[in-house]
């Protein structure tokens, strides 16, 4: 028996159902491959920058501050009766910060705990909070050691009232200890509120987050709920709000009566015009690295847009023409590159915060997947191909 090469050949090539299921295979492998990762690709911002927004709508917006104290330190209430004043006025989640101590949970049924201690740095009088401690923090004279020390704790560091003149930091001290990602009180209803210092943190790259903070010692004290960390999350368990925080997925308000400047949404859609919405009417005021830009008054919806020179875009919102109900979104900063979805809307790293390239999903993976099966069918093809037209002619 002898194999007739010519009739092999011709065979291959003039077996019309063959050929169409050759063409499909190949085709479907072809976009398979080529549709997913060109849609991987994010979509060219035609300035080539974006504002990396870290506004992420999510199922929740849970409130609550992290800065607080007890009868373990120089608060009136104990820990119990603490949490459950904050619990029964519409917290859902509130730090106890005692000072050179972390006080343990009270057990308080319908309120998030979260541990932390607060931290005198006598070398500067400034006081510094650490939140969601896993451990003693050994305290410093240092500012860098004792904030260091808190992270290494896996807590987060908050730069304490820097408007009060004994307890307070200068933006020196402030620039020198921190790191990005940290917390900025911007509001303790103690003492003043200084944005310059949280504005020359932004110029120097340094990316704070700002809070609000009741820093409550009693009810007396006229601290108690007048502010709020409003907080984007799926629940309001204490790893979730931590996560979203560290994220920049909140915004800071000060609080009158149970009213403050309420945040609906931050988008945009083509990653330099900002829009901001809320329930109320509202005045906005944008600041970007020269200070004031544009101000709106009486309104629920308002945008800016933004220009690479601005270096971070940020909010205010004036509840009512009232100063003392305003709320402050955190810093949407200028980045170099693309603009892509995930950065659009704010899914960032839970680990590194800010990220500065597009985090893609799973399409390469799948399209390699896809691949795989459909050479594997091609290649069952060419066999059958291979085996019948070995076969001698008849």
């Amino acid at each position: 028996m002898s194999i007739d090469r010519p009739y092999f050949l011709n065979y291959i090539f003039s077996d019309q159902r063959i050929n169409i299921s050759l063409v499909i295979i190949f085709t479907a492998a072809f976009i398979s491959v080529s549709a997913p990762l060109a849609a991987a690709v994010p979509a060219s911002s035609s300035a080539g920058w974006h504002l990396n927004i870290t506004w992420q709508s999510l199922p929740g917006q849970y409130r609550g501050t992290l800065h607080g104290h007890t009868t373990n330190s120089d608060g009136v209430f104990t820990p119990a009766v603490f949490l459950t004043n904050y619990r029964d006025n519409g917290s859902d989640f509130q730090a106890i910060t005692d000072h050179s101590v972390i006080t343990k949970d009270p057990q308080v049924k319908g309120i998030t705990y979260i541990s932390g201690s607060e931290y005198s740095v006598m070398s500067n009088g400034g006081h510094m909070n650490g939140v969601w401690l896993s451990g003693k923090t050994t305290p410093s004279t240092n500012a860098v050691i004792i904030a260091q020390r808190i992270r290494d704790s896996g807590g987060k560091v908050i730069f304490n009232h820097p408007g009060s003149p004994t307890k307070g930091w200068t933006f020196k001290e402030i620039k020198a200890a921190a790191k990005p990602y940290d917390f900025y009180e911007m509001y303790d209803p103690g003492y003043p509120t200084i944005e310059s210092y949280y504005d020359q943190m932004l110029q120097n790259n340094i990316t704070m987050w700002a809070t609000a903070d009741d820093d409550d010692h009693s009810f007396k004290d006229g601290r108690f709920l007048k502010s709020y960390d409003v907080v984007n999350a799926y629940n309001s368990t204490s790893s979730e709000i931590k996560r979203q925080m560290s994220l920049g997925n909140f915004y800071a308000a000060m609080l009158d009566n149970g009213s403050y400047a309420r945040i609906n949404s931050i988008s945009t859609s083509d990653g330099h015009n900002v829009v901001i919405t809320s329930p109320d009417m509202c005045n906005f005021i944008w600041y970007t690295k020269d200070g004031v830009v544009k101000i709106t008054n009486n309104t629920n919806t308002d945008s800016y847009d933004a220009n690479p020179d601005d270096m971070y875009v940020r909010a205010e919102l004036v509840l009512d023409n009232i100063p003392r109900l305003k709320s402050w979104t955190q810093p949407m900063l200028v980045e170099n590159g693309s603009l892509s979805p995930t950065v659009c809307y704010g899914s960032l790293s839970p680990t590194v915060g800010l990220k500065t390239t597009p985090e893609y999903s799973n399409v390469g993976s799948i399209a390699c997947i896809l691949f795989i099966i459909l050479i594997i069918s091609a290649g069952a093809i060419a066999i059958m191909v291979i085996v019948r037209g070995l076969r001698p002619r008849n």
